[in-house]
């Protein structure tokens, strides 16, 4: 945005609103791809670099809800816990959480129907009920458990799940793909067993999460996954693949 349009832009505290320049001195860096913000954490955050495209934005502690909502490229860090609806319908760039993340992270925004369309949202703690929720596109990776119903509804993409049970992932799936690392194989009866499967495009994956510090399990590049195809309900073409352990 131009200088003056930005100074202009009126953001809300409390029952008063405020225009930008009124609060900050604002100065335009020449080298756009230079552009950074590191800011303090808070709970009350709502709808934090949402619509992002470019640059890097650090949260030290809480994010609030609807962090990242809509962005589109850029590094958002949050080296801390999010509210729900992190990524919410995210369609490019990095979202990084090094604590845990409410419902629906990576699904779509309150009101809307489609998901996360691009992008890695990268959870190194907990996440909530319905994550990766009608999800077409993109990477969701959670380092430890999470709730009930992951990939809700999804419709392309993956979402990788490190530790825990899977509770009815996948549910009304109609592509995509759902990974599971320590999860014993429960899918819901709508899912059809496939067999023992060694995809090598998942190496990829692999290396990529490698890069972004995520931590894998040792011997994943080796491993074998029991594969499910399903949901029966949603037109049979997604799949849940669970790391097998025999």
């Amino acid at each position: 945005m131009p200088l003056d349009e930005l100074a202009a832009t009126r953001i809300r505290c409390g029952r008063r609103s405020y225009a930008l320049g009124e609060i900050f001195s604002i100065e335009m860096k020449t080298d756009q791809r230079e552009l950074s913000l590191h800011i303090p954490g808070s709970s009350r955050y709502r709808s934090l670099a949402a619509g992002m495209t470019d640059g890097m934005l650090e949260v030290d502690g809480h994010a609030g809800e609807l962090v990242g909502c809509g962005m589109r490229g850029g590094i958002l860090r949050v080296h801390g816990p999010t509210g729900n609806f992190a990524g919410a319908a995210m369609a490019g760039g990095q979202l990084i959480v090094d604590g845990d993340t409410g419902d629906t992270a990576g699904g779509p925004c309150p009101g809307e129907l489609r998901g996360m369309t691009g992008g890695e949202l990268i959870i190194f703690g907990k996440s909530g009920a319905y994550v990766g929720a009608r999800q077409r596109g993109g990477v969701i990776a959670v380092g430890r458990s999470v709730a009930e119903c992951p990939g809700y509804q999804m419709l392309a993409g993956t979402l990788l799940v490190c530790q825990g049970e899977l509770i009815a992932p996948g549910f009304g799936m109609g592509r995509g793909t759902i990974i599971g690392f320590d999860a014993t194989p429960r899918p819901l009866p709508t899912f059809c067993r496939d067999g023992l499967v060694g995809p090598v495009v998942l190496r990829l994956l692999w290396r990529r999460l490698t890069q972004l510090d995520f931590t894998l399990p040792k011997g994943i590049d080796d491993s074998l996954f029991l594969s499910f195809s399903g949901d029966l309900l949603g037109g049979h073409r997604g799949e849940l693949l669970y790391r097998h352990h025999g």
